[in-house]
């Protein structure tokens, strides 16, 4: 099902909110009036979360690394892994210099 759909999360949500189109179609118009089934929607929007989970997940998964990663170097430099990870936000977020 999810070949037939190339939609994102975004289209999907703003279509059923009414604030944009899908296939040309609007979200009030009734199912006669498409020529379609009722909640012919129902495929895309299935479609668009399971994409939208899947994308989800593997953020979840690299930030599992990241956090180990962190966990590994403030074990390895004998110190505190809240204080570490601070140290590196800070460092991370700090505006840089220019040239």
């Amino acid at each position: 099902m999810s070949s037939e759909t190339t939609e994102t999360f975004e289209d999907i949500t703003a279509f059923l909110l009414g604030e944009g189109t899908l296939g040309g179609h609007s979200f009030d118009e009734l199912a006669p009036a498409t020529g379609r089934p009722a909640f012919w929607w129902r495929k895309y929007l299935r479609a668009a979360l399971a994409a939208h989970t899947t994308a989800l997940e593997a953020a979840k998964r690299e930030a599992r690394l990241i956090e180990l990663d962190l966990l590994e170097q403030a074990i390895n430099a004998g110190r505190d892994m809240n204080q570490f990870k601070l140290q590196r936000l800070a460092a991370l977020t700090k505006p840089k210099e220019k040239q």
